[in-house]
């Protein structure tokens, strides 16, 4: 219980800057005039994924009096499985709330494109979007939490 109690304000922080982050974005015009780079601008968002995993894991290693590679690993993952969800959530009240067209425009405008109706129907259903950006989000802080494992571990090793 006390790995989830100090696992949960990273996510709910990082939860907030990705709500923050869509608000950046909607605020830049990527959800409208400037759409074209949205797909360059969007995926990097990963770095507040990067950023919270480095301060948890960071955090812990000073808590922690045995620090392992596989527990670092498992508390980062703990803390991207739970930061995923509070993205989703905040993608869920942003798409909501403030940009209810975004999806709406998105696929007309990739209709217009060249994409058939029925396929940007699918590909651009609201909760089937956030679901699938919230996994990638997931599957990918898997990876920079192992990054920030093994290198915090290096890092306790040559210190000593």
């Amino acid at each position: 219980m006390k790995i989830l109690n100090s696992s949960l304000p990273y996510a709910l922080l990082g939860g907030v800057l990705c709500f923050a982050w869509l608000i950046l974005e909607y605020l830049l015009g990527l959800h409208s005039s400037n759409r074209s780079w949205y797909q360059y601008i969007a995926s990097l968002d990963m770095c507040i994924f990067m950023f919270i995993s480095f301060r948890a894991l960071a955090k812990f290693y000073k808590a922690s009096t045995n620090y392992t590679f596989w527990k670092g690993f498992g508390y980062g993952t703990l803390t991207i499985f739970f930061t995923s969800i509070l993205g989703f959530l905040a993608q869920f009240i942003f798409y909501t709330y403030v940009n209810p067209d975004f999806f709406a425009s998105l696929s007309e405008q990739y209709i217009s494109e060249g994409m058939s109706q029925e396929h940007a129907a699918r590909y651009f259903d609201p909760i089937g979007f956030m679901m699938r950006d919230c996994m990638s989000l997931f599957v990918i802080g898997l990876f920079i939490s192992a990054a920030w494992a093994e290198v915090i571990k290096s890092a306790a090793k040559s210190s000593r």
